[in-house]
């Protein structure tokens, strides 16, 4: 078996640490930053987020000693990350909300003085849990981190698609609140970039297709220079000087309502599918990282951490209530009849190992799930 890290000791042990622990646990990781992620290693995995539920207080703590004392390294904070990349998706369906937003919040302040490329991840990752995103955002206890995460965004969240759908989320926020965000201009930059992009990426789709298609006629006359030979003209004969085949990069005229939104962000025409190409990337990092920042600026917003807070941000619950409802109904069905007589639920004791076996099948689903109603561990 092998040694438990200071870290994993300090959620497993059932005392209450000690300001000593703390420090030690500290001092241990500034050393050796690896056993952060380690926390969910596969011997130890499902007894660390058992622990959290209910003793999560402890990583907070531990996140905020870095955070205060400025202990953060470039290497732990990309061990933070990545344990957070891991742990939100459990703890999403094992812990209150509060819980994993302070958590969270905890974490990037330990993390911020140095992000990570993988923070670009953790996007998508607290996207997938519902409205977490949401609740991040507009809480007030969370949003000063989230705005600087924000700004760090351009080297930080390098993936175009994230980087919109974040912002996405945001617009449509602010777009539904009752409260006015003052970000009007925002939302109609937003609808335009959105608008233009989808043009430009269409005429780059036509126009790569059209030289495809250009291309592929030329090579049935002339295979040199679709292999991107050179053609011998009279007069390169006689200086021995050849001429390059150039491709086709004239791009065709753009419509005016695409010429217009071109205005909007002050960009010029593209006149090369270099140029449409950098318009593209331009429009997907600093204009929409500065709509995404413009907008997070404006939280936090009780209104719409209130609207995030009852929406039906986690779908398991319906489905384990009504669960919950045909267990109960079953548990009052249940019975047996002995000599003709009706008896009641049986209260059984089990010994710790006949129910980590019960369990054990339940999760693998090779059983079918007894209804243990009542049971009391025998020890």
């Amino acid at each position: 078996m092998s040694k438990r890290s200071r870290l994993s000791t300090l959620l497993l042990s059932d005392g209450e640490p000690t300001f000593t622990l703390y420090d030690d646990v500290i001092e241990s990781v500034t050393e050796n930053p690896e056993q952060i992620s380690a926390l969910l290693s596969d011997n130890i995995r499902d007894r660390i987020l058992i622990h959290i539920t209910t003793r999560g207080d402890r990583l907070i703590h531990f996140f905020d000693l870095l955070h205060s004392r400025h202990l953060t390294t470039g290497k732990i904070a990309a061990q933070i990350v990545r344990l957070l990349l891991s742990l939100i998706p459990s703890l999403y369906e094992l812990v209150d909300e509060a819980t994993l937003l302070k958590l969270i919040a905890y974490a990037l302040c330990a993390v911020r003085p140095y992000y990570p490329p993988t923070l670009g991840n953790l996007v998508t990752v607290i996207a997938d849990c519902g409205n977490l995103m949401e609740r991040l955002m507009s809480d007030r206890s969370c949003s000063e981190v989230i705005k600087d995460w924000a700004r760090s965004s351009k080297s930080t969240v390098r993936d175009a698609a994230t980087l919109e759908m974040w912002t996405r989320r945001v617009m449509e926020m602010t777009s539904s609140c009752t409260s006015d965000h003052g970000v009007a201009e925002e939302i109609q930059r937003w609808s335009a970039l959105m608008s233009l992009k989808s043009s430009l990426l269409e005429l780059e789709h036509m126009h790569a297709q059209q030289t495809g298609k250009s291309q592929y006629q030329s090579s049935n006359g002339d295979l040199p220079l679709l292999a991107g030979m050179t053609q011998l003209i009279k007069d390169d004969k006689k200086t021995y000087c050849a001429r390059q085949q150039k491709p086709n990069n004239h791009l065709p005229d753009l419509k005016d309502d695409v010429v217009e939104l071109l205005g909007v962000f002050d960009l010029p025409v593209p006149a090369s599918c270099q140029m449409l190409r950098n318009t593209i990337e331009r429009l997907e990092s600093e204009e929409t990282i500065a709509i995404l920042c413009a907008t997070v600026a404006t939280f936090p917003c009780r209104l719409c951490n209130e609207a995030a807070r009852h929406a039906s941000s986690r779908p398991t619950e319906a489905a384990n209530s009504a669960t919950r409802d045909e267990d109960a109904e079953a548990a009052r069905k249940l019975g047996l009849d002995v000599l003709g007589k009706r008896m009641g639920n049986w209260k059984v004791l089990l010994s710790k190992q006949a129910l980590k076996s019960i369990q054990d099948l339940n999760h693998s689903g090779s059983h079918a799930p007894p209804l243990l109603h009542g049971y009391e561990p025998y020890n």
